[in-house]
């Protein structure tokens, strides 16, 4: 079966999808979908059209992550099945919960230390893939510093452009720049 790649629409969140207003958990959710890819190489929502997209986005539950890629531990499955819940109120709230799942993983896996579910133990044959997650979650982790901080600059406050203008005596801002302003307020030294 072909399936069609979308770009930005397998990407979408539910309530993008129901045209419904978004907030940052709509960024928390395609970043999930972009964790799923980068642990498996497969998009968590695939089809051969926008329609199938939207309807797998909307009713289905992704292919389980660890059937997908047995070596990734069970603790990285269950954060970004949170990431994709369809349910926003059920997601994380905020991308600082999320990175501090992340983090508290990787801390656990480098120190060896168990984390909420075990790392399975190698095979023989997997030997070599067992250890390219921890490269994935050390990506993960700083996609989602990256991405906590793009989300508090985008919802802080812009400052006002404050600044002095020194202008010829008798001249305005409007002479100077060429847009409608009030008369500048002349400094003198």
């Amino acid at each position: 079966m072909k399936f069609w790649r979308a770009t930005t629409v397998s990407y979408m969140s539910p309530e993008q999808v129901r045209g419904k207003e978004l907030d940052a958990r709509t960024d928390l959710f395609s970043f999930g979908v972009v964790l799923y890819e980068m642990a498996t190489g497969m998009l968590p929502f695939r089809g051969e059209s926008t329609g199938v997209v939207f309807e797998a986005i909307l009713n289905r539950v992704a292919p389980p992550l660890l059937r997908l890629n047995p070596d990734l531990p069970a603790e990285l499955e269950r954060i970004i099945n949170r990431a994709l819940e369809k349910d926003r109120n059920l997601r994380y709230q905020h991308a600082s919960e999320m990175r501090a799942e992340l983090q508290r993983l990787r801390r656990d896996t480098d120190s060896g230390r168990p984390s909420m579910a075990a790392v399975p133990p190698p095979t023989q044959l997997g030997l070599r893939r067992h250890f390219r997650w921890p490269a994935v979650l050390a990506v993960c982790l700083d996609a989602a510093l990256g991405i906590t901080a793009f989300l508090n600059l985008r919802s802080a406050p812009r400052p006002r452009d404050v600044g002095v203008g020194v202008f010829p005596e008798g001249e305005t801002s409007t002479d100077v720049f060429g847009y409608c302003g009030s008369p500048a307020r002349r400094i003198r030294s």
